[in-house]
């Protein structure tokens, strides 16, 4: 039988992050919830060091998280920027993540520019 003071605690955060706003969280075929806190702070000795993205999720669920794992988060591709770091008991768990920026290629076309090359040549585009 679980310890009272971890079903408490896990009820805590159910209800917290029902409240503060839980987000859907995708992990290869497992799908759960977590508090995410973007741009959190980072600090040491009162200085900022770095904001960082921050999900909070049940360690059960999402603990075996490593370095460089890709997740989706509210519909967001993320990488993990590290390894989860325990809370206090170890039922929950921070991961630090960076958005995966997407890139997409355009072809952009100007029509009637004038272009001189290198060697003197006249190009006109179209």
């Amino acid at each position: 039988m679980a310890d009272p003071w971890d079903r408490l605690h896990l009820r805590m955060w159910e209800a917290t992050s029902r409240r503060l706003g839980r987000v859907a969280v995708q992990f290869g075929a497992v799908s759960t919830f977590g508090m995410f806190d973007r741009k959190t702070e980072i600090t040491l000795d009162e200085q900022v060091l770095s904001l960082e993205n921050a999900l909070t999720i049940k360690t059960s669920e999402l603990g075996n998280l490593a370095y460089g794992d890709q997740l989706t988060v509210a519909g967001a591709a993320y990488r993990v920027r590290h390894e989860p770091m325990r809370m206090a008991d170890g039922l929950l768990s921070i991961v630090l993540l960076e958005q995966i920026q997407e890139t997409a290629n355009y072809l952009i076309t100007l029509s009637g520019l004038r272009i001189t090359t290198l060697d003197n040549r006249q190009i006109r585009t179209l």
